[in-house]
């Protein structure tokens, strides 16, 4: 009997130290995850004559991960496979055309260098999936450690655009190497910035994507609404700053896009049309107001958006790049393979509508393949969307996660979405860590259940 206080007390102690370690290895995964999503802000580094971003110095650990999820030492949910099964035929599929195109069209050997970017983003996708799934990281820590994380991505650009003292070191630091983009403005308000991408289009991309992050944050009414709005406000300033017309089209077609989803999932779509044609009409009168007051930011763009419109109606721009590429699908090789990566650099012409930029290089199975797989993620974020409701944090993730991709693909209209080197990872580093946490809340609300 006298051993009973003695026993009772040695198991609260073990209690105690198990939730200390728990602690631990909570804050420990927290600390990792913070300083991940910081290496998506450093400018790339050039080694060997090669745009390295700096978050690829983190692939080793990546390639370990992947090894332990085939081999089964750390547990994955089931729709891992289908990712993995997704991205390995896209990787064989560049592999085979970009090696088989520059022999068969030129009879020259090209090693196709672009399937390092698909292979890194297949790593980190995929085992961000799984390291989410088996750690204890919170989704209110993950939420709010990428709104501060995106809120600097976005400072860069309006670092580089508006005069200060830091101002030319901001562009330079972030300048294409071939290019010294606004450094001649430095001390005024820079006409079209490169911003964290290092290229002004793509910088428009990623503004796009916060954008809708940000949005979905306002829209779910999150405990962190407020980095929604300095978000917004953030994204705008780049779009503006870098005068990105691909990234403007993304937010007007997506921002329909996510009230009209969002209202659909929650049963409220009336309600959502209404807000959403309130706020059409209020910016859309902003906007008149300001052109008609003669605001340089929006006459520039009002400007650039007209220059395009008469370029593509007399032939030029991304017009005679589509029909230069689509004219190289003369024969059923070039239909299902494509001419490849190594062609398009030894040939020399340039398609920046991704789309058609991916059907003219990989053909038909490339196609296939890799809008398969965007395709998937549309319908897996959107099917999930109702499962995970109940908990507002990866609701809003989730909904981020939909409207964020498929405002690329409105974007890669205009320019690049799977090639983007230096912030090409960003997207890829969110996704998987919102289909980690979706996966692991299904997993505890079935074990609760059973």
């Amino acid at each position: 009997m006298r051993l009973k206080p003695a026993v009772k007390e040695m198991k609260n102690k073990a209690i105690g130290l198990g939730k200390v370690a728990s602690s631990k290895i909570t804050e420990f995964n927290h600390n990792s995850l913070t300083i991940l999503l910081l290496l998506l802000i450093p400018p790339s580094m050039i080694i060997l004559g090669y745009n390295i971003p700096v978050i690829y110095f983190l692939m080793p650990i990546f390639a370990f991960v992947f090894i332990a999820i085939v081999a089964g030492w750390i547990k994955k949910p089931k729709i891992t496979r289908v990712f993995i099964a997704l991205w390995g035929l896209i990787i064989c599929q560049v592999l085979i055309s970009g090696i088989l195109g520059p022999i068969v069209l030129l009879d020259v050997f090209s090693f196709p260098n672009e399937v390092l970017q698909y292979v890194t983003r297949f790593l980190v996708f995929v085992g961000l999936i799984a390291i989410i799934y088996n750690s204890k990281i919170s989704e209110s820590y993950f939420i709010k450690i990428f709104s501060v994380v995106s809120l600097t991505a976005m400072a860069v650009g309006i670092l580089q655009w508006i005069p200060w003292i830091g101002q030319e070191f901001m562009l330079r630091s972030y300048a294409m190497v071939d290019r010294e983009i606004g450094i001649s403005q430095v001390g005024t308000l820079v006409s079209r910035v490169p911003g964290i991408a290092r290229h002004a289009t793509s910088t428009g991309g990623l503004a796009a994507f916060i954008f809708m992050f940000s949005l979905s944050m306002l829209l779910t009414k999150n405990r962190y609404w407020m980095f929604g709005i300095v978000g917004i406000v953030f994204s705008i300033l780049n779009l503006i700053a870098a005068q990105a017309r691909g990234g403007m089209l993304a937010v007007a077609v997506t921002f329909m896009v996510i009230y009209f989803v969002d209202g659909i999932s929650k049963r409220k779509i009336k309600a959502n049309l209404l807000k959403m044609l309130l706020v059409i009409t209020v910016v859309l009168s902003l906007l008149v107001f300001l052109y008609n007051q003669g605001n340089p930011h929006v006459v520039q763009g009002y400007d650039r958006w007209g220059r395009l419109f008469d370029q593509i109606a007399d032939g030029g721009n991304r017009y005679s790049q589509i029909t230069r590429g689509l004219s190289l699908l003369d024969s059923p090789y070039t239909y299902i393979f494509g001419v490849s990566r190594g062609f398009q650099v030894l040939y020399g012409f340039m398609l920046e509508v991704e789309f058609l930029n991916i059907l003219v290089l990989y053909g038909l199975s490339g196609f296939v393949l890799q809008y398969g797989l965007v395709l998937f993620l549309l319908y897996y974020f959107y099917k999930n969307l109702r499962l995970v409701a109940k908990n507002n944090t990866i609701y809003t993730l989730t909904l981020a996660s939909f409207s964020g991709l498929f405002s690329y693909q409105v974007f890669s209209t205009a320019y690049y979405f799977f090639r983007e080197i230096n912030v090409g990872l960003y997207p890829w580093v969110f996704f998987g860590i919102t289909i980690g946490l979706i996966e692991r809340y299904k997993r505890n609300i079935s074990n609760l259940e059973k």
